[in-house]
């Protein structure tokens, strides 16, 4: 495929999607999360977007030291997904003790941060 670039004609870069499919059938983990992922109807809820996460944190130490996600969004996030007094029903747990935290996010925002955290991540694993 070609794609002009100030006026010249490129070869466009080839799309993440089947570089994905070939490190999903030689990585357990990267299969694991696309299968999360593709299943999820119509969309990942909490618990679907939770255990991407985990599945990611447990490859990469230091995750927040990447610039992929920042800590204040991990934390939004773990708060969010996990709290019913931030997320209802939907949140992982039923009951949490304290108090609601400052930094939460929606359903919307933790699908956005874990489609960045994962296209990071397949980004960076070795072809």
């Amino acid at each position: 495929m070609r794609a002009l670039v100030d006026g010249q004609q490129v070869e466009a870069p080839p799309r993440p999607g089947p570089g994905y499919v070939q490190r999903a059938a030689a990585d357990s983990d990267v299969a694991e999360v696309l299968e999360i992922l593709g299943r999820a109807e119509p969309e990942p809820d909490w618990v679907e977007l939770y255990k991407v996460f985990e599945i990611v944190s447990s490859r990469v130490p230091g995750l927040d030291k990447k610039g992929w996600v920042t800590s204040a969004g991990i934390r939004a996030f773990t708060a969010s997904a996990n709290r019913p007094d931030v997320s209802g029903a939907q949140a992982r747990h039923a009951r949490m003790p304290g108090g609601r935290p400052k930094g939460t996010m929606t359903l919307v925002e933790a699908r956005q941060m874990i489609s960045v955290l994962v296209a990071a991540w397949l980004d960076s694993l070795n072809p």
